[in-house]
């Protein structure tokens, strides 16, 4: 987690009954986190929901990607557990095309392109989230923790420094790098002058981009292989 990101929290209950029997409970919960000072985005499923394509809300799905016990009912964690690699590969060409279709959205927004003078270091193209949407299309492609080359888990710790960062010196969860920012983290880094570490920035932002690009359409192209298979078979 970064210093301001917010905390996505899965409350996990046997059964819906339970959950709304519980509603009181949740919000008093909740309400201390917030308290606390926590940003939270929570969301009160039962393990069939989960195990459910949620086609018009597929964060739901791609956030079990990376779920892991918290506290509670280990039993009850246990029984998502246990089924949850079998739904990802049931699953896996419906849980690829929402991704792909997410973040070819998301390049959109931003013209298909990494260069812009003051990057979002998390959504811009090159950014986190292309390196999160690596990790997870490798996940749903191998059925295990993703290990991503060299090159990638440099451009990570690049762009995580420059996150850590934003957040910290605005004291909440600010992703562009601004023009500030940038002469900050040159001089941090030693660099001399923000044009030269811009240019690492693009490098590295570069990599990932590309690295995304290349993992959703060999995806896709599998996928579609699939399935002309399927229907040359029928």
């Amino acid at each position: 987690l970064f210093p301001c990101s917010d905390v996505d929290l899965l409350l996990l209950f046997e059964s819906e009954r339970l959950a709304l029997a519980s509603r009181e409970a949740i919000s008093a919960f909740l309400q201390r986190l917030w308290d606390s000072g926590l940003r939270i985005s929570q969301s009160v499923r039962t393990p069939a929901e989960c195990l459910t394509v949620h086609a018009d809300n597929p964060e739901l799905n791609i956030s079990l990607l990376d779920q892991r016990f918290l506290a509670g009912d280990r039993k009850l964690y246990d029984q998502l557990a246990a089924r949850l690699p079998r739904f990802l590969q049931a699953n896996r060409d419906p849980l690829v095309r929402n991704l792909a279709k997410l973040a070819r959205e998301r390049h959109a927004k931003y013209g298909d392109t990494f260069y812009h003078l003051e990057p979002d270091v998390k959504e811009t193209p090159g950014g986190l989230r292309d390196y999160q949407l690596v990790c997870w299309l490798e996940q749903l492609r191998d059925g295990v923790p993703p290990n991503p080359e060299l090159e990638l888990q440099d451009a990570f710790a690049f762009l995580a420094k420059a996150r850590g960062y934003l957040h910290t010196a605005a004291r909440r969860d600010q992703n562009v790098l601004n023009f500030e920012a940038q002469d900050a983290l040159a001089e941090e880094a030693h660099e001399g002058d923000a044009g030269r570490w811009m240019r690492g920035y693009y490098r590295h932002a570069r990599a990932v981009f590309r690295a995304a690009i290349r993992r959703i359409e060999s995806t896709e192209a599998q996928s579609s292989s699939l399935f002309a298979q399927f229907r040359d078979r029928r």
